[in-house]
C-alpha cells in the first residue's frame, strides 16, 4: 500500500518537480490534501464509528451531531441497539408530543439541521455509537498512507493534486492539466460505483 511520501515522489515524477526544496514536500501535501478533500466531499469512503461525541444525559432530548459529520448518520445505537430513525414531521402527523412524554429509553430519533433528538427525551445515559461519513483527517508526511482510501483509489488524489498544480501559474505545462483532472474524473465515476456496490450502511 503506498505511503504519503510515495505519493509525493509520484507526484513530483508526474509533475518533474524533483527538487524537494522547492516546492517543498509541505507544499505538496497541500495540492494532496486538496484532492484528498474534494474526493471526500464526492464518494464516502471515510466513515467512522463515534461512541464518544454524544454521551447522553438524563432528560436532555437534543444532541449536536459532531462537526466532521456530512450529513445524517448512517445509523445511530443506543447501548449496542440500533434505534430507528423518524423525522419530526412525522411525529407532528401523529400529534405526537415528543417534547412532553416522560423520560425513558428512547425507542427512535430525528435530525433537524445538526441536532441530533431522542424520542423519548432518554431517562439515564448510555453509549451512544453513530456511524457516519466524516471529513477526512489532515494528510501528514510519511510511511502511512491516506486513511479510509483502498490502495486502488489513492491515486486519484495524485492526479487531481497534478492538475491542480499544472493548471497553476507555477505549473510548467499547462496544457495537460485537462488531461489529469479527467483521469481523477473517470476514477471517480468508477469508485463512486464500487461504493454504492458496497454501501457504507452495512
Amino acid at each position: 500500500m503506498p505511503s504519503m511520501d510515495q505519493l509525493i515522489s509520484r507526484w513530483r515524477d508526474w509533475v518533474n518537480e524533483l527538487n524537494s526544496s522547492n516546492p517543498t514536500d509541505a507544499d505538496v501535501l497541500t495540492y494532496l490534501q486538496d484532492g484528498y478533500n474534494d474526493l471526500a466531499g464526492r464518494v464516502p469512503f471515510y466513515v467512522v464509528d463515534d461512541s464518544a461525541s454524544i454521551v447522553p444525559v438524563a432528560n436532555t432530548q437534543d444532541y449536536s451531531l459532531p462537526a466532521a459529520c456530512i450529513g445524517d448518520p448512517i445509523f445511530v445505537e443506543w447501548g449496542g441497539v440500533m434505534l430507528p430513525k423518524s423525522d419530526m414531521n412525522t411525529w407532528r402527523t401523529q400529534n405526537e408530543r415528543w417534547r412532553q412524554l416522560p423520560a425513558n429509553l428512547p425507542k427512535e430519533y430525528a435530525i433537524y439541521g445538526g441536532t441530533l433528538v431522542f424520542n423519548p427525551k432518554p431517562s439515564a445515559t448510555a453509549t451512544v455509537t453513530l456511524r457516519y461519513v466524516s471529513a477526512p483527517p489532515i494528510l501528514t508526511t510519511g510511511s502511512s498512507p491516506p486513511p479510509g482510501l483502498r490502495t486502488i483509489d489513492q491515486i486519484l488524489i495524485v492526479y487531481f493534486a497534478v492538475g491542480l498544480w499544472l493548471a497553476t501559474p507555477l505549473g510548467a505545462f499547462k496544457s495537460q492539466a485537462g488531461d489529469f483532472f479527467k483521469l481523477y474524473e473517470e476514477g471517480v465515476k468508477r469508485m463512486s460505483v464500487n461504493y454504492d456496490l458496497m454501501s457504507v450502511g452495512k
